[in-house]
């Protein structure tokens, strides 16, 4: 996940959108999993 943050950083920087798109996709899909854990645990604690 750093590293995807590192790429969309320097992508931002340097004003270069399809990269910094690809790095963007990349930063979801590494966080992907921990939202479906934060959303099984809140249902878990909702029960």
């Amino acid at each position: 996940m750093s590293q995807a943050m590192r790429e969309f950083a320097v992508a931002f920087e340097r004003r270069d959108r399809d990269t910094a798109e690809v790095a963007q996709q990349s930063l979801q899909s590494a966080t992907n999993p921990e939202q479906t854990l934060t959303d099984s645990l809140n249902n878990y604690c909702q029960l």
